[in-house]
């Protein structure tokens, strides 16, 4: 489904014209499509308007393995730097909201965001969006990636020729990343774009090399450690599990995006069809769900986990602890798979 306000387009270019302080604000936990396409739009928007402010915020820390894009030393960390961030959004005229469709997604900073008056802008992928926390959306389910959408909305303002090797860069980054290296959701349009994004002079192996081929070597032995101690098969429901305490984070030095990918490990098993990754976080445990076939990985986050995403990939919360998280799934699959 796609959703986009009525008379964006002009609608948009009278915020951008009428906005000197625009903020840039992504999802709590960014990962590679949350920070490419973040950056993407900042190259964009400094190239077009060279005069205006124009920052980066995201909630949390994000891996090393997205800080070689270029200007990605200048995103500000909120929880690093609270009063400086504050001070930004509550100077913004515009503050445009990549990859998330809602504020509940931007963890702490959801509610500075939702007082502030600056008009907001969603450029997303995902079902669903809060239409009325935006005040204009460009949101294309069918879309592999927020990146992806990005690219839509650089060519909706009739600016493809803007498009230089950093905002090329940003994009194929986010398109990689969202789609696995191009193993899930993608389509030929993405392919169409990726393409046209290739021309501009994108070095592909070395985005590859960066996003998939830079591992620690904690990060490589605790890839070891999940696959030999923490899967388990499910072969009745054609599913697998794996499961990271806090404790065997610490054991293995964790860092911001080393579990990345973790949900998609149990899929590269024959039959297996439904994956899902359990993960504590300082009051919750964090929940991963992927899919191949029918399962509705999203309709099954909304309905058990309060959560959501897209049809084969989304997350969702749970406020018990790690044992009885994952027994309350194991029953809720039963549940879902029997409906």
């Amino acid at each position: 489904m796609e959703y986009k306000t009525k008379n964006f387009f002009s609608k948009l270019k009278e915020f951008l014209n009428f906005s000197d302080n625009i903020v840039i604000i992504s999802h709590q936990n960014p990962d590679g499509d949350a920070i490419s396409s973040s950056l993407g739009l900042f190259h964009f928007l400094k190239k077009k308007y060279e005069n205006k402010k124009i920052n980066i915020i995201v909630p949390n820390n994000f891996h090393h393995f997205l800080k070689w894009l270029k200007k990605s030393n200048e995103i500000i960390i909120f929880s690093e730097n609270e009063t400086y961030s504050i001070e930004l959004i509550k100077k913004a005229n515009l503050i445009f909201c990549l990859d998330f469709n809602s504020m509940l997604r931007t963890g702490d900073l959801e509610n500075l965001i939702i007082s502030s008056k600056a008009k907001k802008v969603l450029i997303d992928h995902h079902p669903s969006p809060e239409i009325e926390q935006f005040d204009l959306i460009l949101s294309k389910e069918s879309a592999s990636s927020a990146s992806e959408v990005l690219y839509n909305f650089i060519e909706i303002l009739g600016e493809k020729k803007l498009i230089d090797k950093n905002i090329a860069e940003c994009i194929f980054t986010g398109i990689s990343s969202d789609t696995n290296s191009f193993s899930v959701n993608s389509n030929s349009l993405t392919h169409k774009i990726v393409s046209e994004i290739l021309e501009i002079g994108v070095d592909k192996e070395k985005v590859q090399k960066n996003l998939f081929h830079s591992f620690s070597f904690d990060k490589m032995k605790l890839t070891a450690y999940v696959l030999s101690e923490k899967m388990k098969i499910f072969p009745k429901y054609n599913l697998g599990l794996i499961s990271l305490s806090a404790e065997e984070k610490e054991k293995f030095n964790f860092e911001v995006g080393d579990s990345e990918n973790f949900a998609n490990l149990p899929m590269s098993i024959k039959d297996i069809e439904i994956s899902a990754f359990f993960t504590n976080y300082k009051d919750f445990i964090k929940i991963s769900f992927r899919s191949m076939g029918n399962f509705n990985a999203n309709l099954f986050a909304r309905k058990y986990f309060n959560g959501g995403g897209h049809k084969k990939a989304s997350g969702g919360k749970s406020y018990k602890n790690m044992e009885e998280t994952i027994e309350d799934f194991l029953f809720y699959i039963k549940e879902f798979l029997n409906n």
